[in-house]
């Protein structure tokens, strides 16, 4: 492991200061070295390796396509560690996502809950729903 980050950081110089192409076949080795396993994976036992990894290619592939706005969605990438799958990373030129805005309500009805509240509530803030 102490090995593979020399190799990671020597990558990270090199790309920095566009390094000779022996420095690129080093860095090769040095990412399927750190591709070699997932970081608490999550995958029941039994699953094969290859359907997991299928499996977390298929996701990548919906979310790209479900929100094209997030370009080659670089977060949902390293969510699905992809990289323990030789999958090469994507560019970083999307933008960051930006949640959603919406107005708050103005005017309109609120219903207030409350958990443990007594039955027959009318949901003002007096009487919530239960």
């Amino acid at each position: 492991k102490a090995t593979v980050s020399v190799l990671n950081w020597v990558c990270l110089v090199s790309e920095t200061m566009r390094g000779a192409v022996a420095v690129g076949l080093l860095c090769g080795v040095a990412a399927a070295a750190a591709a070699a396993d997932f970081y608490n994976a999550g995958t029941p036992a039994g699953v094969p390796r290859s359907y997991d990894c299928a499996v977390r290619k298929h996701a990548w592939a919906f979310g790209k396509q479900t929100l094209p706005r997030a370009g080659g969605f670089r977060t949902l990438y390293d969510a699905l560690q992809l990289q323990a799958c030789g999958v090469p990373a994507p560019e970083e030129g999307a933008a960051p996502l930006e949640p959603l805005a919406y107005p708050n309500p103005r005017g309109g009805v609120v219903a207030h809950v409350k958990s443990g509240a007594a039955a027959g509530g009318d949901g003002s803030p007096e009487a919530p729903y239960g």
